[in-house]
């Protein structure tokens, strides 16, 4: 065999050898890339259910003042209501649409 075939052949073992050891790396990589897009993605439907679960316990105060008021409620009282309400349902809103 030539030296030059030989080193030729040499190269292109090496050459093989790298790219193979690079396609790994990267597969790792791709893999933890995956994992983590998919954490962040965790950390958004909690934040959105926690966000929801705020607005509901905001809401029992203007229902207990509503409640706790006379026969017809004070108009100031039902416009908090419903104001909290209305946060209250685009929350959950937005929680049923991220699952």
């Amino acid at each position: 065999m030539r030296l030059t075939r030989l080193f030729a052949l040499t190269g292109a073992v090496l050459a093989l050898l790298v790219c193979g050891m690079l396609g790994r790396l990267l597969w790792g990589e791709w893999l933890h890339y995956r994992a983590a897009g998919t954490g962040h993605q965790t950390l958004q439907l909690m934040q959105r259910a926690m966000v929801a679960a705020e607005k509901l316990s905001f809401e029992r105060g203007p229902v207990n003042a509503v409640l706790g008021d006379r026969v017809p409620a004070d108009p100031a009282y039902r416009e908090r209501l419903r104001r909290a309400r209305a946060d209250t349902d685009l929350a959950l809103a937005r929680l049923r649409d991220e699952l």
